[in-house]
């Protein structure tokens, strides 16, 4: 029987973290085009993107999935109306993904050992679905943190700067 703790985990940031990020103003974005083919992305950005219109551009939040365990952080950023430049050339702000960013912030349970959001090791075996709601629902607790970090550019105690 395959573990059901990731589609667990799915679900609870389904019903909890997008309605938190909608009520701040983020529309979600599900994957599309050659993002919604790509295995590599359908498994790690399985929500796609949360995008919020602000003077200059959209603020970024994509719901990042553990490929091996059920976990989840936030990355957070600011794309630009005028898209940006990128190795690969020009890319168009709907385009943009938040690692493409010359800057951006990435959001942890406990940012300084960069811990994901995750059901302990030892207490995943007996987890509940209850349990990943209550974990979806810290990082949602987190959302002013994630608020002002994107608003002033400076990471707040739950997040890390990258760039």
């Amino acid at each position: 029987m395959a573990d059901p703790s990731r589609q667990w985990l799915i679900d609870a940031l389904h019903t909890c973290l997008l309605p938190a990020l909608e009520g701040q103003g983020f529309v979600p974005h599900p994957l599309a085009g050659e993002d919604a083919r790509s295995p590599e992305i359908r498994t790690s950005f399985p929500l796609g993107q949360s995008r919020r219109a602000r003077e200059g551009g959209h603020d970024l939040v994509e719901i990042q999935l553990d490929r091996r365990r059920p976990a989840f952080r936030l990355n957070l950023g600011v794309a630009p109306d005028a898209g940006i430049l990128h190795a690969a050339g020009p890319v168009a702000r709907d385009q943009i993904w938040v690692h493409y960013l010359p800057r951006y912030f990435e959001l942890y349970q406990h940012p300084l050992f960069r811990r994901w959001f995750a059901i302990g090791r030892w207490s995943r075996a007996s987890a509940k679905v209850e349990d990943y709601a209550a974990l979806v629902d810290r990082a949602v607790a987190l959302l002013p943190e994630i608020d002002q970090t994107l608003a002033v550019g400076k990471p707040g105690q739950h997040v890390r700067a990258v760039g």
